[in-house]
C-alpha cells in the first residue's frame, strides 16, 4: 500500500469516527493566572452574605492561599517533567490545604487542583507499563564508526583482542570484528538523549506526511519517549493523545482493568463537565384525531450462533490487543508482535463483515468493527513506515 493511499485511508477513518480537537479553555486559563497571582477569577462572587445568609466556610488565610499556591506550583512542574505520581501528591497537598475554607480565589485554586490531580491520575494510569530503556541515562555508550563511515551506537557486553560483542538499544547483540572498527568513542547521556529526540522529531515527520496524527500515533511518539528518558517531550504527547481518544480506546488498552480511569475523571482532566445522563422525558400525548406514531424498531437480537461468533471475534481481538501492545518497542521481536497483531486484526474484521453480510445487525457488532478498523488501520500504517 502506497503512502499516499495510507494517507487517503486515514483521512477516511479519522472522518469516520469523527475524530475530535480539544476545544479552547480561555477562561479556565485567565482564572488559573489569577489565582496564582493571588487574585480571584474574573467572574462569580465570594460567599453568600446578608440577612437570610447561613453561615459559609471560613475564608483562607493568607499563609492557607500561599501554601496551596506553592503547592499548586510544584505540581506543575512535577507535571511537566512527567513526574506524575509526585505531581498528583503536590495537587492533593493543595486541596488539603484549602479544605473548609470559602471564597472565590478558594474556589479557583481548587478547580485547578482538582482537575490537575485528575489528570495526573490518568496519565500515571495510561503510562504506568512503559519503563525506560537500559541506554536512558547510561555512561557506558560507545559510538563506532565501522569501515565504510557507518556510525552505530552500542553498550559493549563482552570484548577480546579481536572481536566486540555489542548490545543495541533494539536490544540485539552482534559480534563485532575489531577490525571492522575505525573509530570507538563514548557517547555521554546528554548526547545519547540528543540523539533520541532527533529520532522522535523524524518519527513525527514521517506520521505528519501520513496525515493528522490519531491518539495512537500520539500515544506511540509518548512511548518512545518514555522508554527514551525523555519524559518531559512525551507530555505534550500524551495530553493530545488524551484530547482526540474521545472513544476511550487508549485506557481501555493501556490502563490495568484494575485502575482504569472512569469517564468523568478523565473530562476532569480534560477540563470539561462529567458526562451526565440524559433526564427522562415525559411522554407526550397524541393530538386528537391522529394515529400514534409506530416506535422505532431496534435492529433484531443476534441468533445463538451469530451471538457464539461474536463472542469468539471478541476473544480473538483481545489476543490481537496482547501482541499489538508487546509491538510498542523496537527490534524483531516488536516488529514480529505488529505483524501478527495485523493479521488477528483482518482475521476479525473479516468475521464481522461475514457475520454483517449474513444480515446480522448489533451495537455490539458495529462497536467492535470500530475498535478493529482503528488498530487495523494503525497497523498498517506502521508497517509502511517501517519499509
Amino acid at each position: 500500500m502506497t503512502i499516499r493511499k495510507l494517507a487517503t485511508l486515514g483521512l477516511a477513518v479519522a472522518a469516520a469516527l469523527g475524530f475530535l480537537h480539544g476545544a479552547s479553555r480561555h477562561a479556565d486559563e485567565r482564572d488559573a493566572a489569577r489565582a496564582r497571582a493571588g487574585r480571584g477569577p474574573g467572574t462569580g462572587a465570594g460567599p453568600a452574605s446578608g440577612p437570610g445568609a447561613g453561615p459559609g466556610p471560613a475564608a483562607a488565610t493568607a499563609e492557607e492561599l500561599k501554601a496551596a499556591r506553592d503547592a499548586l506550583e510544584q505540581a506543575d512542574e512535577r507535571h511537566r517533567l512527567g513526574e506524575f505520581e509526585l505531581a498528583g501528591r503536590s495537587y492533593e497537598r493543595a486541596l488539603s490545604a484549602l479544605r473548609d475554607r470559602g471564597g472565590a480565589e478558594v474556589e479557583a485554586l481548587r478547580r485547578l487542583a482538582a482537575r490537575g490531580e485528575a489528570r495526573a491520575t490518568v496519565l500515571l494510569r495510561l503510562t504506568a507499563r512503559i519503563a525506560r530503556n537500559e541506554f536512558a541515562g547510561a555512561d557506558d555508550i560507545r559510538r563506532l564508526t565501522l569501515v565504510g563511515g557507518h556510525e552505530v551506537h552500542a553498550r559493549v557486553i563482552a570484548e577480546d583482542p579481536t572481536t566486540l560483542t555489542l548490545r543495541f538499544a533494539s536490544g540485539l547483540e552482534s559480534a563485532q570484528p575489531r577490525s571492522l572498527v575505525e573509530r570507538d568513542e563514548p557517547c555521554p547521556p546528554d548526547a545519547w538523549r540528543e540523539r533520541c529526540r532527533l529520532e522522535l522529531e523524524a518519527r513525527r515527520a514521517k506520521l505528519n506526511a501520513l496525515g493528522e496524527l490519531t491518539a495512537l500515533d500520539l500515544y506511540r511518539l509518548a512511548h518512545f519517549a518514555i522508554e527514551s528518558g525523555l519524559r518531559p517531550d512525551a507530555v505534550p504527547l500524551l495530553h493530545r493523545a488524551l484530547e482526540l481518544d474521545r472513544s476511550g480506546l487508549l485506557v481501555d488498552m493501556f490502563c490495568d482493568p484494575r485502575e482504569k480511569p472512569s469517564r468523568d475523571l478523565i473530562a476532569l482532566a480534560l477540563g470539561e463537565a462529567p458526562a451526565r445522563p440524559p433526564a427522562p422525558s415525559a411522554p407526550v400525548a397524541p393530538k386528537t384525531g391522529t394515529a400514534p406514531k409506530p416506535a422505532a424498531t431496534r435492529p433484531p437480537a443476534p441468533s445463538s450462533s451469530a451471538d457464539a461468533e461474536l463472542r469468539r471475534l471478541a476473544e480473538r481481538f483481545e489476543s490481537g490487543v496482547k501482541r499489538y501492545r508487546e509491538s510498542f518497542g523496537e527490534g524483531p521481536d516488536a516488529r514480529r508482535a505488529l505483524k501478527e497483531a495485523l493479521a488477528v486484526f483482518r482475521e476479525v474484521m473479516d468475521g464481522l463483515n461475514e457475520l454483517r453480510r449474513r444480515g446480522v445487525a448489533s451495537d455490539a457488532l458495529e462497536d467492535q468493527a470500530v475498535q478493529v478498523q482503528r488498530l487495523l488501520f494503525d497497523c498498517q500504517k506502521r508497517q509502511t513506515l517501517d519499509e
